[in-house]
C-alpha cells in the first residue's frame, strides 16, 4: 500500500511521480504534445502542475498547447499569473492570438459554401459578418439557422443557392450566439429539451447513467430522448456505446454507459439559459439529492465533487438542521479529498462550508465535529497560503476547544505556517504555547549550562535503561504525552535553525519523554537520531552512534517510511562520519535521497544530497568527476525548488572548479565563478540569516585560502566561521575539516606572529588537536592522517626535527592508505616546504614531486600551476603544466558511490613519465627501450594489453605490443594495422579496434571508454563485439 503522508509530502510525491510519468513519453525520438482547452476555467492546483511541468530543468521534448478566451481573463487571472511565472523561470512561452475571421475571409468562406463568386456573396457576407463579428462557431450556426428558416435555400432547378437579404434583415435574427442556440434548442421536442437541461446542469461532459438518474428515467429512455439533440449536432458522443444503448434489449442500457459532451460550451450555456432563474437552485438541489440517493456509499467518494457541487448551488433552499448537517458531512468528504489531491484552495472552500453550516453554536452541541471542521479548514488555509484565514480559524479553536488535547493540532498548524513564512521565531512561540498547556516549559534563552544539564539528565535515564531496553520499549499511548511529543517533533527543527542550545534542550526532553512513556514511531525515532547528532557533536561519540543506530533500527521496525529519509540523512550524514569510513556513507546517502524523494520528504531528501556532495569533496576523489556529480544533483535540487541546499551544492561545485583552474578570476582562493559568485550571494545569505550556508561558505573560504597560501586571510575567515557560523553544522563531518584547516592556517602564520600571538596559536591548535585525537580514535580512517599532519606542523614550529619528519611520513602513509588524495598531496607539499627550509633540496624535490603528482591525480590544476610557479627550480624537470595542457582526454564519470578509491584520468600519469625518463636514461638499445616503455605504460594504465602504433611513410604500423603477465614484449614488428594480421600466439581473429584507431589518427583527440561494450560510438566495432573489453584507452 502507498504510505500515508502529510499534506505537503503528499503533494511533493504526487508532483514528482507525475513528472516521472510524463517523462516516460517525452523522448528525443518520441516527443509529446498535450493540448489543454478552456484554460480560463483551470483551477489553481492544475495551473501549479502546469507550472511545474514547464519549469522543471529536465523537462524536455514536451510541447503543451493551451487555449483560453482572452476576453474572460484579466491581468490578475491565475492563468496569466502562471504564464508570467513560467516566463520568469526561463520557461518558453509563445502566444498566438486567434483573432476573429476578417470580412474578406468570411466572404471567401461563404462564397465557397454557396458555390458563388466573391461579388455575388459580398452582400450576404457583410450581413453575416455584422451579426457574428467573424466568430467561426457563431458563423457556422448562423448559416445553419438561415437554412433551417428557409432563408438560405438550394434551387434544384437552377442548381444554385439563393437567399433573400431583405427577408433576412426583416426577420431580425439575433446577433447573440447563446440566444441563437437557445432558439435552436427550443425547436426540439419537449422531452429532448428537458433531458438537455438536466445534462447542462451536470456539465459540459456527462454520462448516460448520471443523466438517467437526474432525469428520473431509464437509461434507455434517456438515450432515446437525447437522440434528436445528437442528430442536430448539439451533443456529440465520446464513445461508440451510444449506438446500442437505445436498443430494446433487456438490461443492455444498464450494462453500457455512454459518454457525451456538448458540441460547444456556448451550446451548454444556451440550454442552461432556458431554465428559469427561479428554478435553477431547486433543480440543482434535486439533482444533488438524486445523485446522493443513487450513488452507492462504496463509490460515493469518487462522485463526491459532482454531488456537492449541486448541493452548493441549491444551498439557499436548505433550511432544516438535518439537511445542513448532511451537506456539512458531504462537504467535509469533498474537502478532505481535495486536500489529499493538493487542491488546497478548493479544499478550503469545501471545508469552510462545513464550518459555516454548523455555526458558532455547534461548539456546544457538536464540539468534536466542529473541532474537526475548524482544524481541517485551518490546515487547508495554511496550505493554500491564506495565513490570515488560517489564523482566524486557529484562534477560534484555541478559544472554543474545551480541552488542552483539542488545541494541539492548532498549535502544530501554527508552527508549520510560521516555518512556511520563514518566521522560525514565531514558530517557536507557537510551540512553547502548545507545550505550556501540558506544563512543559523551557527557558526563553537557554544557556550552555541549561543545555548541559538537560543532556546530563537525559543521559542518566539513557544509561539506566540501556540500548536494548530502549529498542524494546512499549509504544507511547498516553494522549497527553503523545501531544507533547508531536509538538516537540515540530519544535526541534525550528530550534536547530534559531538557537543551538534550545535545540539540545528540546531534543533532550523528547528523549526523556520516550524513555519514560514509550516509543512513538515518528517523534521518538526522530528524537533518537537528533540526540545522536548532539552527542557526536559534543564528543560522546560512542553513545551518539548507538542512538543514531537505534533510530535507524526503529525506522525498520516500525516501517516508518515517512521519516526514513530524515533518519537516513542524519545518521549517514552526521553520525556515521564519526565512526565509519567516510566513503561508506555515500551509497546510504543516495538511498536516503531516493527514499525521501519517493515519499515527498524533499527537505531531508535534499539534505542527503547536501551531505553527499560535501562528503564526495572531502574524500579527495578526482575533482572533475566530483564536480560533474555535484552538478548532476544540483539539477535535481533546482527541479525540487530546494533553494537552501542549492546554495550548499553551488559552494562545493565552485570550490572544485576553482581548484581545477576554472574560476572566473586569476585568484583561485576567491569565490568568483558562474556557479557561485560571492559578491552576489553573500548579501542574500546575510539578509536571510542563512547561517547554515554561511558555515559551508566560510569553511570553503578557509580551505581555498590556505591551499593557495593566503594564510592571513584564511585565519581571518576561520575566526569568523568559528565565532559565528560553525555551530550551525554541529555534529557534521564538516566540523573536523574546519578543525584541521583552522589549525594548519594558524600554524602557517606562526612564524610571523608576535610572541603573545604565538602562544595563543599553540593553545588554540592544542585544543583543536585534543578534539581531533578523540575523532581519530573513533574513526581513524577519516581523521588519523589529519591529526598526524597537524602534529607534524606543531613539531615544525617547535623545532622538533626528528618528530616532524616522522609525523609527515605518517600523515602521507595514512592519507594514501585511506584514499584521501588531497591530504596526501598536502602532506607531501608541507614536508617539501619543511625540507626546503632546511636547505635539503634533493629531499624537498622528492616530496614536492609526489605532491604535484597527487594534486594532478586529484585534478587540482590551479594548485599545480601555483606550485610550479612558486617552486620553478624544484620542479623544472617535471614540465607539469605543458604536460597537462597538451593532453586532452574525454572520460565518463560513474557514480562516485560505487567508485571510491579510483582515480580519474585528467592528465598523463606523472609516475609513468618519471619511469619513462629513467628508462630513456638507462637504455640506448631501441628494442629494449620500446620493451621497457610498453611495460611502464601498460602497468600504469592498469591495462591487460597494449599496442604502440606509429606512422611510417604514411602508413600506420604496430611497432610494439605487450600483455600483462607475459614477460615478452614484441617490438619492431612494423605490421600495418589495416592488414589485421594475426600473431602466431594470438587466439583471436580480430586484432585491434580499427574504428577507434582511425578516429584518433584523424581527429588527433583521445578516446577513453569506461564501458566499451555499452557506451560511446564504437560499440559495433568488430574487436569490441568479439572481445567484449571492459575499457579502452587510445591517445595520440
Amino acid at each position: 500500500a502507498v504510505p500515508a503522508l502529510g499534506p505537503m509530502e503528499s503533494q511533493n510525491r504526487f508532483n514528482l511521480y507525475f513528472q516521472h510519468f510524463i517523462q516516460v513519453f517525452t523522448k528525443h525520438e518520441h516527443p509529446l504534445v498535450i493540448f489543454l482547452d478552456d484554460l480560463q476555467w483551470a483551477d489553481e492546483a492544475s495551473l501549479k502542475l502546469l507550472h511545474l511541468l514547464m519549469t522543471t530543468v529536465n523537462s524536455q521534448h514536451l510541447f503543451v498547447i493551451g487555449a483560453y478566451r482572452d476576453n474572460e481573463v484579466s491581468e490578475t487571472h491565475p492563468l496569466l499569473l502562471t504564464l508570467a511565472e513560467i516566463k520568469a523561470a526561463n520557461g518558453i512561452v509563445n502566444t498566438l492570438t486567434l483573432a476573429p475571421l476578417t470580412l474578406p475571409i468570411v466572404t471567401q468562406l461563404i462564397a465557397d459554401a454557396v458555390n458563388a463568386s466573391l461579388e455575388e456573396a459580398q452582400a450576404l457576407s457583410k450581413l453575416v459578418y455584422a451579426k457574428t463579428q467573424g466568430n467561426p462557431f457563431f458563423l457556422g450556426e448562423f448559416l445553419k439557422s438561415l437554412y433551417d428558416e428557409e432563408l438560405l435555400t438550394f434551387d434544384t432547378g437552377r442548381g444554385c443557392w439563393q437567399w433573400d437579404l431583405v427577408n433576412i434583415e426583416e426577420r431580425d435574427i439575433t446577433d447573440n450566439v447563446v440566444e441563437l442556440m437557445a432558439g435552436k434548442v427550443q425547436k426540439l421536442e419537449a422531452a429532448t429539451q428537458q433531458v438537455l437541461k438536466f445534462a447542462a446542469c451536470i456539465g459540459n461532459q456527462f454520462d448516460l447513467q448520471t443523466l438517467a438518474i437526474v432525469s428520473q428515467k431509464s437509461s434507455q429512455q434517456a438515450a432515446t430522448d437525447l437522440w434528436h439533440a445528437l442528430a442536430d449536432g448539439l451533443v456529440q458522443p465520446l464513445d461508440e456505446d451510444y449506438k446500442v444503448v437505445s436498443l430494446d434489449v433487456e438490461g443492455l442500457a444498464e450494462e453500457v454507459t455512454a459518454h457525451y459532451k456538448f458540441a460547444h460550451d456556448r451550446v451548454q450555456q444556451a440550454v442552461y439559459s432556458l431554465i428559469p432563474h427561479e428554478h435553477k437552485q431547486s433543480i440543482h438541489l434535486e439533482v444533488g439529492q438524486l445523485l446522493l440517493k443513487n450513488t452507492p456509499e462504496a463509490v460515493r467518494e469518487h462522485k463526491i465533487f459532482d454531488i456537492v457541487k449541486h448541493f452548493n448551488l441549491g444551498q439557499a433552499l436548505i433550511k432544516t438542521q438535518e439537511e445542513q448537517e448532511q451537506l456539512a458531512r458531504l462537504s467535509f468528504m469533498a474537502g478532505c479529498k481535495a486536500k489529499s489531491s493538493a487542491a488546497y484552495k478548493q479544499a478550503y472552500h469545501h471545508l469552510q462550508t462545513c464550518v459555516d453550516l454548523l455555526g458558532e453554536q455547534c461548539w456546544e452541541t457538536q464540539c468534536e465535529r466542529s473541532l474537526q471542521y475548524h482544524e481541517e479548514s485551518a490546515e487547508a488555509a495554511y496550505l493554500s497560503g491564506d495565513f490570515k484565514k488560517m489564523k482566524h480559524l486557529v484562534d477560534v479553536v484555541l478559544k472554543k476547544a474545551p480541552r488542552a488535547l483539542d488545541k494541539v493540532r492548532a498549535y502544530q498548524i501554527c508552527v508549520q505556517a510560521e516555518i512556511a513564512k520563514n518566521y522560525p521565531v514565531e514558530g517557536l512561540k507557537a510551540a512553547r504555547a502548545g507545550l505550556k498547556l501540558f506544563g512543559v516549559e523551557f527557558p526563553e534563552k537557554p544557556s550552555l549550562a541549561d543545555a548541559e544539564q538537560a543532556l546530563a539528565e537525559t543521559k542518566a535515564l539513557w544509561e539506566e535503561r540501556g540500548i536494548t531496553d530502549l529498542f524494546n520499549l512499549p509504544q507511547m499511548t498516553s494522549p497527553e504525552q503523545l501531544a507533547v511529543a508531536q509538538i516537540l517533533q515540530k519544535m526541534y527543527f525550528v530550534s536547530y535553525v534559531v538557537d543551538p542550545q534550545l535545540y539540545k534542550v528540546v531534543v533532550s526532553k523528547l528523549i526523556s519523554l520516550s524513555i519514560q512513556y514509550g516509543n512513538n514511531p515518528l517523534s521518538s525515532t526522530e528524537g533518537y537520531v537528533q540526540y545522536g547528532l548532539i552527542l557526536c557533536g559534543i564528543g560522546d561519540i560512542d553513545n551518539g552512534y548507538k542512538s543514531g543506530r537505534l533510530a535507524w533500527q526503529l525506522v525498520q521496525h516500525f516501517d516508518a517510511k515517512a521519516i526514513a529519509a530524515t533518519v537516513g540523512s542524519i545518521f549517514n550524514g552526521a553520525i556515521k562520519v564519526w565512526v565509519d569510513p567516510l566513503k561508506e556513507t555515500l551509497k546510504p546517502l543516495l538511498e536516503a535521497y531516493q527514499t525521501g524523494e519517493n515519499n515527498g520528504n524533499f527537505m531531508f531528501a535534499t539534505l542527503s544530497l547536501s551531505f553527499y556532495a560535501n562528503h564526495l569533496y572531502w574524500l579527495g576523489l578526482e575533482l572533475s568527476g566530483v564536480e560533474r556529480e555535484i552538478a548532476k544533483y544540483n539539477e535535481v535540487l533546482h527541479n525540487l525548488k530546494q533553494e537552501m541546499f542549492i546554495d550548499i551544492l553551488d559552494i562545493y561545485q565552485q570550490s572544485a572548479l576553482n581548484l581545477m583552474g576554472k574560476a572566473a578570476t586569476e585568484a583561485p582562493h576567491l569565490f568568483v565563478g558562474e556557479v557561485y559568485d560571492e559578491a552576489a550571494r553573500l548579501p542574500i545569505h546575510l539578509e536571510t540569516n542563512n547561517a547554515y550556508s554561511l558555515a559551508h561558505l566560510y569553511l570553503n573560504k578557509v580551505v581555498l585560502c590556505y591551499l593557495f597560501e593566503e594564510n592571513a586571510l584564511a585565519v581571518e575567515h576561520a575566526n569568523k566561521c568559528q565565532n559565528e557560523y560553525i555551530g550551525n553544522v554541529q555534529g557534521q563531518g564538516s566540523v573536523p575539516v574546519f578543525n584541521f584547516y583552522d589549525s594548519l592556517a594558524r600554524l602557517a602564520v606562526y612564524q610571523d606572529a608576535s610572541e603573545e600571538a604565538q602562544q595563543q596559536i599553540l593553545e588554540k591548535v592544542t585544543a583543536n588537536q585534543e578534539k581531533m585525537k578523540v575523532w581519530a580514535d573513533h574513526a581513524p580512517a577519516n581523521y588519523r592522517h589529519k591529526f598526524e599532519l597537524v602534529a607534524a606542523e606543531q613539531s615544525r614550529v617547535s623545532g622538533k626535527v626528528g618528530e616532524t619528519r616522522e609525523r609527515y611520513d605518517n600523515a602521507v602513509m595514512l592519507a594514501v592508505e585511506n584514499g584521501f588524495l588531497q591530504d596526501e598531496a598536502l602532506a607531501n607539499e608541507l614536508a617539501a616546504r619543511f625540507y626546503l627550509g632546511r636547505n635539503q633540496k634533493s629531499v624537498a624535490r622528492h616530496y614536492m614531486r609526489d605532491a604535484v603528482y597527487a594534486y594532478i591525480r586529484w585534478g587540482a590544476i590551479a594548485k599545480v600551476q601555483q606550485l610550479e610557479k612558486k617552486y620553478a627550480d624544484l620542479l623544472a624537470q617535471t614540465t607539469v603544466t605543458s604536460m597537462i595542457q597538451s593532453t586532452n582526454i574525454t572520460t565518463t564519470f560513474t557514480t562516485m558511490a560505487t567508485r571510491t578509491g579510483e582515480h580519474g584520468f585528467g592528465a598523463l600519469d606523472f609516475m609513468s613519465v618519471l619511469k619513462a625518463s629513467q628508462a630513456l636514461s638507462g637504455e640506448i638499445v631501441l628494442d629494449k627501450l620500446l620493451s621497457d616503455l610498453m611495460r611502464i605504460v601498460i602497468e600504469n594504465a592498469g591495462a591487460e594489453k597494449g599496442y604502440l602504433i606509429i606512422n611510417k611513410r604514411g602508413q600506420w604500423v604496430i611497432e610494439a605490443e605487450g600483455e600483462i603477465g607475459k614477460e615478452e614484449v614484441k617490438v619492431l614488428q612494423s605490421i600495418p594495422i589495416q592488414t589485421s594480421e594475426v600473431s602466431q600466439t594470438s587466439e583471436v581473429s580480430v586484432r585491434l579496434p580499427l574504428s577507434i584507431i582511425n578516429y584518433v589518427t584523424n581527429i588527433q583527440d583521445s578516446v577513453v571508454l569506461n564501458d566499451a561494450v555499452h557506451e560511446g560510438e564504437f560499440t559495433q566495432d568488430s574487436y569490441i563485439v568479439h572481445h567484449q573489453p571492459k575499457s579502452v584507452l587510445c591517445f595520440p
